[in-house]
């Protein structure tokens, strides 16, 4: 901003003060006018919501997990645990923008209501509905390859638990497996045997 524009801008501040009877020296003092980039309202309520959306993805995810996973199992993985805490933060995250976008459509909504038929309303609304509608996607697509992986974690660790099982004598008596990890473990175990 040029020297000139804020000359401008501070006599049309002063003219307004002057209008409304307002003498600068004399009823401004250095508290009368503060100004926060940001209201604690609004910040705080933004962390209020991050986190119900979190504690919400965080059920979301533990339950898919649950149905495919023992407790048992869920407490001794590190890495389940380390995935479903990263899934959640993500779900979490995804859910949180879902309710601003919302939010913000709601405002919007009530602007056009109470008369302002400004075309940059409707455009901006017509936009934020296309987010919203992206965000919904994009929620259910994440909680199924989430549920998917969750599955996949479950037949790996069945398939872990049955080969550790298997001895070298039915290894010896024949087996069949259209599983390349489950082949090399089998093989892994009788060579170790044998030595």
């Amino acid at each position: 901003m040029t020297k000139d524009n804020k000359d401008i801008i501070r006599d049309s501040i002063s003219e307004l003060l002057e209008e409304n009877d307002i003498n600068p020296q004399e009823d401004i003092d250095s508290q009368t006018l503060t100004f926060q980039r940001t209201p604690s309202t609004i910040t705080t309520n933004e962390c209020i919501s991050l986190e119900k959306c979190k504690k919400k993805a965080e059920t979301v995810m533990n339950t898919l997990l649950k149905l495919y996973l023992s407790d048992g199992f869920i407490s001794k993985s590190e890495y389940v645990q380390a995935k479903v805490n990263l899934d959640s933060m993500t779900l979490g995250k995804i859910m949180n923008q879902m309710e601003v976008s919302e939010r913000a459509i709601n405002v919007l909504m009530e602007n056009i209501e109470m008369g302002d038929v400004n075309p940059k309303l409707f455009d901006a609304v017509g936009n934020l509905q296309r987010t919203f509608i992206e965000l919904v996607r994009t929620q259910t697509n994440y909680i199924m390859t989430a549920e998917n992986e969750y599955e996949k974690l479950a037949l790996d660790k069945d398939i872990v638990a049955t080969t550790e099982v298997t001895t070298a004598a039915e290894i010896s008596s024949g087996y069949k497996s259209n599983n390349q990890k489950d082949l090399m473990r089998m093989i892994r175990t009788a060579v170790d045997d044998k030595k």
